[in-house]
């Protein structure tokens, strides 16, 4: 008899225990700080397209959240039964409630929450266009985006499809992103809005247009080579004595002197390899190398400029291909033999003379250290300086 009446006394505990937690669930209690017990949204402050947290009594069953300004949201994800995932939508209100659709009824989370949106968002630099008023910037400028709901930035978008990964931000805050302009990869001919993405993938732009054909900085070793965006070379049609290639002495002639090609023979030279005439080389910033052949061949690969290796007066420094395909050179410096007995592809190249308009390469031979071919080039597409736009 005791002993039934212990079971049913422990019965009872459990019972009323298990009553007890249940209805702490259900009931919101006051708490310091005028939050709520068992309720909560986090963060709170929150962005347009910031991932966000509803937690409250017995959620498992709902079917909506609806934002304030009536914005409803039926795309989220439910952790246990009592807390709902999803995303501040776009065209919230500023500050309100959030209610919780149920069957049968709906659920204002008792707590106030404000809401940024990234509207209003103006870019700066420290330069304008004394024309138009238009932020203008460069390569390696800072350009400054100031609004509010600058947090849920993700991603900003360059003319051209350059993108640049929030990872990457100099600085961000929910009212300030600073961002540097690189120095190739995007159309420094345009003249619009900043792109920008958030978290949730929503594209907002900036108030203000901006004009990306600022100088900037770039390195002026660079300059010659690349303008201040890309060039593209080819043979020199007027290379003096009409003779783009040959050979001569290293460290002594500035040009073809004792075996010479005519710009017309030049296919004869090279056609068959695909460095003829026509033939293009490209140069990128800030370090992008891409050869075209006639044949439809294309190799690309990394290239550095270091003016600190002239050969006395008679280079100014060297070029260096330091990545890419391996049959990647300068036109005309085919894979073959050099001195009838070294097989290779030439990756390392004394400037001669660089205008930026034209410029003279050699390359000396493996074996025969006096001896060197000469390139003659000359500039037909590009942006900057000598580029023709």
């Amino acid at each position: 008899m005791k002993k039934k009446f212990f079971i049913i006394i422990q019965i009872c505990i459990v019972f009323c225990a298990v009553t007890a937690f249940f209805g702490c669930n259900d009931s919101i209690e006051a708490e310091s700080g005028g939050g709520k017990k068992g309720v909560s949204v986090v963060p709170n402050p929150m962005t347009v397209g910031q991932p966000v947290s509803v937690s409250g009594p017995d959620f498992k069953n709902a079917t909506k959240i609806t934002f304030p300004g009536g914005i409803a949201v039926t795309n989220f994800t439910k952790a246990g039964d009592f807390q709902l995932n999803t995303t501040v939508p776009a065209g919230a209100a500023s500050e309100g409630n959030i209610t919780v659709s149920l069957p049968g009824n709906e659920y204002v989370i008792p707590i106030t929450v404000t809401i940024f949106s990234t509207k209003d968002a103006i870019a700066s630099s420290k330069d304008k266009n004394p024309t138009t008023g238009n932020v203008r910037v460069g390569p390696n400028d800072k350009l400054t985006i100031n609004g509010q709901g600058l947090s849920a930035i993700a991603e900003i978008i360059l003319p051209g499809g350059l993108s640049i990964q929030s990872m990457n931000f100099p600085k961000k805050t929910d009212l300030s992103i600073e961002i540097t302009i690189p120095m190739g990869g995007f159309n420094r001919t345009a003249v619009e809005p900043l792109k920008m993405k958030t978290k949730s993938g929503a594209e907002v732009y900036t108030a203000n247009r901006i004009d990306w054909g600022g100088d900037g900085f770039v390195p002026p070793e660079l300059i010659p080579f690349c303008g201040r965006s890309f060039k593209v070379w080819t043979w020199d049609d007027k290379a003096p004595n009409d003779t783009p290639f040959g050979n001569g002495g290293y460290n002594n002639d500035k040009g073809p002197a004792w075996w010479t090609i005519k710009y017309d023979a030049i296919n004869g030279q090279h056609g068959g390899a695909g460095h003829g005439i026509g033939a293009k080389m490209a140069f990128y910033l800030p370090n992008k190398m891409v050869l075209t052949l006639t044949n439809g061949r294309v190799y690309e690969g990394l290239f550095s400029i270091d003016m600190t290796k002239g050969v006395g007066t008679w280079s100014s420094g060297k070029l260096e291909i330091v990545a890419g395909d391996d049959a990647l050179s300068i036109i005309g410096a085919t894979y073959g033999n050099y001195n009838g007995s070294y097989s290779l592809t030439p990756k390392i190249f004394d400037i001669i003379n660089q205008t930026g308009t034209v410029m003279t390469l050699a390359f000396r031979y493996p074996e025969e250290t006096g001896t060197a071919n000469f390139y003659l080039y000359r500039v037909v597409e590009g942006e900057g300086e000598g580029g023709g736009k």
